[in-house]
């Protein structure tokens, strides 16, 4: 599950409190989170979800891009720890050092139990690390990709080359536009299996 943002508030060493949840102040919106950014160096706290009540912190060394596509607010950083995040409508959707464990999971459990997939959809995964994933398996032909928003896509291929490089593969179709919209659109039974790489709904 992606990590929400919330911020530390910046204090000298000595007047910090021990982290808890009283002490984490939530950025209320992106252009908040954005002045956070910019008092360096700063401790960005996310919450996994999955594990209430802990926390995990990382270090903004630089900002690398901030942006704002028809869609949404789009951020990459530079962290201490973490190599570089990205960061949607401050979310964060990956970062360099763990991306593997959940691109990996995402597609080898649903594609390996079927025999010899040959197309496969991926709606969502602008980052393109579910392609890589993908394009390992030898038995696909097809990959086809419905991403709305482009920006995820170039920022990714800039900042994220490991990542990205499954766009390389030529199997790999992009469209960009609405992933609903488009598997709607195809005659059912296409694809071997569809893979939702989507944020977080905004609840």
């Amino acid at each position: 599950m992606h990590s929400r943002i919330f911020n530390k508030s910046l204090m000298k060493k000595t007047e910090r409190p021990q982290l808890s949840p009283d002490t984490l102040r939530p950025a209320k919106n992106f252009e908040q989170l954005m002045l956070y950014g910019s008092m360096l160096p700063i401790a960005i706290c996310a919450v996994f979800l999955t594990q209430i009540g802990k926390a995990h912190s990382l270090k903004i060394e630089k900002i690398l891009f901030q942006g704002k596509s028809d869609y949404q607010n789009v951020m990459v950083f530079q962290s201490s720890t973490y190599g570089k995040v990205l960061v949607l409508d401050g979310v964060i959707q990956l970062t360099e050092r763990d991306e593997c464990a959940y691109q990996e999971m995402i597609i080898h459990l649903p594609l390996c139990p079927i025999p010899n997939p040959k197309k496969v959809l991926v709606i969502g995964g602008g980052d393109g690390g579910v392609l890589r994933e993908v394009a390992s398996h030898s038995s696909v032909e097809q990959i086809d990709i419905c991403e709305i928003d482009k920006m995820v896509v170039d920022v990714s291929k800039q900042f994220f080359p490991r990542v990205a490089i499954g766009y390389e593969d030529p199997r790999v179709t992009l469209h960009v536009g609405d992933g609903v919209a488009f598997s709607k659109a195809v005659p059912a039974g296409t694809y071997d299996a569809i893979i939702v790489d989507s944020s977080d709904p905004i609840v």
